[in-house]
Formats: C-alpha cells, structure tokens, sequence
C-alpha cells in the first residue's frame, strides 16, 4: 500500500465512520451528493480518490467540520523553499589551501584574490625587512661588543 492509499483508507474509514453515525446509508449519502453509491462504497475502501471540496462537502452533510475527516498527518508535507546560488571558492596554495573568501560573484572573487596577494606581499616584505633589521642589530652589537 503507497502512502496516499493509506491516507485515501485512513479518510474513507473516518467517512465511513462518520456516516453510520449520523445514521445514514452509502445510498442517501450518495443522493446528496449527486453521485454513485459504488463511488461512495470504493471513496470508503479508500479505493477512490476525491478532490478536497467534495470531502469539505461530504463533512458539511454528516454536520461535521473538515477537519474532523482530513487531518494534519494525512496532509503531503509543504515543499521546501530551496534556493540555488553561485558560489566561488578562493583558496591560496602557498598559505596552505586557506579559504579567503566565497563571495558570489567572479568580479569580487577576483578582488578578494588580488586584495591577499598584495596583504601576503606586504606580509613578507614586513618579515624581511624585520629580518634585516634584525640582522642589522646583530652586527651593531657584534661591532659595539668585539
């Protein structure tokens, strides 16, 4: 049994239900709604599918509201909102695969590139120049000290 046959038996018991309560017969039921009685036989097997308006109708008869026949469970799930978007990965092989960015653009992608090339440049230029003064230093106190 798929699942909207079951959800098809589970309405069509809960007519079923419903309608021998209110003591009424698939025929008289049928009548009132203007269609077979072997439509309401196989609706009630959960062998026949109905649009929702003939069900909203088929509760306003038994003097019942629709809920009490379709229930929350018996509902498809609501679709989900899915979106889709264009994604660049930037990543630098010298700092090891870092991600930079992911922006959602080439342009700014290309920016983001550009924008750690010229910071790691200016980077190492600060680390050499940190090195040579530190080896400037060095050589002050090799010469202050010898």
């Amino acid at each position: 049994m798929s699942a909207s046959e079951s959800v098809t038996k589970r309405i069509g018991t809960r007519i079923a239900c419903a309608r021998r309560a209110a003591g009424m017969t698939q025929q008289q039921l049928s009548e009132r709604l203007d269609i077979a009685r072997s439509s309401i036989a196989n609706l009630e097997r959960g062998h026949q599918d109905m649009p929702i308006s003939r069900i909203a109708v088929i509760a306003e008869i038994l003097s019942l509201d629709l809920a009490d026949l379709v229930r929350a469970g018996d509902l498809p799930p609501a679709p989900h909102d899915v979106r889709i978007r264009r994604v660049y990965e930037v990543t630098c092989e010298t700092c090891g695969g870092t991600v930079i960015d992911c922006p959602a653009d080439r342009a700014v992608a290309l920016e983001s590139k550009r924008d750690h090339i010229a910071y790691w440049r200016a980077d190492e230029a600060r680390r050499v120049i940190a090195r040579a003064a530190g080896d400037l230093r060095d050589d002050r106190n090799d010469h202050e000290g010898g």
